[in-house]
């Protein structure tokens, strides 16, 4: 699991819509890219998702939040 600032966190809470994408992830420097995360998640290292489509995860913020504090 990465590790992140206390300022990356506050923008967690405040900023970030209710379901992130794989891209948002990505963005934030969670992981090196979308690639990668379809990789973690089959090996359980992600944060809960759901597909929406065959390609395509969502992440609840607050699965996230509790994913990153553990």
């Amino acid at each position: 699991m990465a590790s992140i600032t206390t300022d990356t966190f506050n923008i967690l809470l405040e900023d970030l819509p209710k379901l992130l994408t794989s891209n948002d992830l990505v963005k934030l420097g969670l992981f090196p890219s979308t690639m990668s995360i379809h990789k973690a998640k089959e090996r359980g290292q992600t944060p809960p998702s759901f597909s929406v489509s065959a390609r395509k995860l969502r992440f609840p913020k607050n699965e996230l939040i509790s994913w990153l504090s553990a």
